[in-house]
């Protein structure tokens, strides 16, 4: 294998290696909204953005190394690791670790934004049920819901 092979074979291996602890982040942060453990929630996304940061760096390197190559595509990376088994090794175990690690993080997505609607709708209920309680103003108008940052009971 020659050089420039083995370089880009170790930073897939890099970059494989930081998506797996994101992969295992991202599963962490599934369990959590699951669970409802909203207080583990922002542990986690600090620890996703720094895994994201230390991706970055591998993911340029691997970028790089693949346009002096002259891989533009799909098919010149084929083409170029069809004699070169640990690149290939590392390229498909990236791709794979990549794949799982979009799918979490959509599944993720889906449920927080399940989670957001559900939040958005208890509080339409919430202001119309106030609301239907409100005396009237003395024009004559139903009085407004008021919104504030203090809870009832609040000194």
């Amino acid at each position: 294998m020659n050089e420039t092979a083995e370089r880009f074979a170790e930073l897939c291996r890099e970059e494989t290696a930081v998506l797996a602890t994101l992969l295992a982040t991202l599963e962490a942060e599934q369990r959590a909204l699951v669970g409802r453990e909203v207080s583990a929630l922002e542990a986690l996304a600090e620890r996703k953005a720094e895994q994201l940061r230390a991706l970055e760096e591998p993911s340029r390197g691997r970028a790089a190394v693949m346009r002096l190559a002259e891989l533009v595509d799909a098919a010149s990376l084929n083409a170029w690791l069809a004699d070169k088994p640990e690149a290939l090794s590392a390229w498909e175990a990236l791709e794979v670790t990549l794949a799982r690690t979009r799918s979490v993080n959509q599944v993720n997505g889906r449920l927080m934004g399940d989670r957001l609607e559900r939040v958005e709708e208890a509080l339409a209920v919430l202001k119309s049920a106030a609301a239907a309680t409100m005396g009237y103003e003395r024009d004559g108008s139903q009085g407004q819901v008021m919104s504030g940052g203090r809870h009832l009971g609040s000194a």
